[in-house]
């Protein structure tokens, strides 16, 4: 991920292979998700699994930008909250090793 300041923290997090999200629709869990710090160039790199969806989303990672890992942890507001949809042709090497999540329940987020 590139276009944080230097210095700037990223949160980022994203749902399951099945379409799950921790400490949403399973409380005591705390995955997949991370902060990473952007070195001098202002990008962090984040290694995770290929997020699956649910009814009505297409795969999708969330993330929040904060101005320093402090703020990160401080409960301050995001400089950008935000997200972004995985490529088709990224997710078409990915679909067949997916499990089915036709029959997952539903998130309205």
């Amino acid at each position: 991920m590139r276009g944080a300041g230097p210095r700037h923290a990223t949160y980022l997090w994203h749902c399951n292979a099945v379409g799950a999200y921790s400490l949403y629709d399973q409380p005591q869990a705390n995955w997949p998700r991370g902060v990473r710090v952007a070195d001098a160039e202002g990008a962090a790199r984040f290694t995770s699994i290929v997020p699956g969806c649910y009814a009505g989303r297409w795969p999708h990672i969330h993330f929040e930008v904060f101005k320093s890992p402090e703020a990160a942890v401080s409960g301050e507001a995001a400089v950008l909250t935000a997200r972004f949809a995985l490529p088709q042709d990224v997710l078409a090497r990915f679909t067949k090793a997916l499990p089915d999540t036709r029959a997952a329940p539903g998130r309205r987020s």
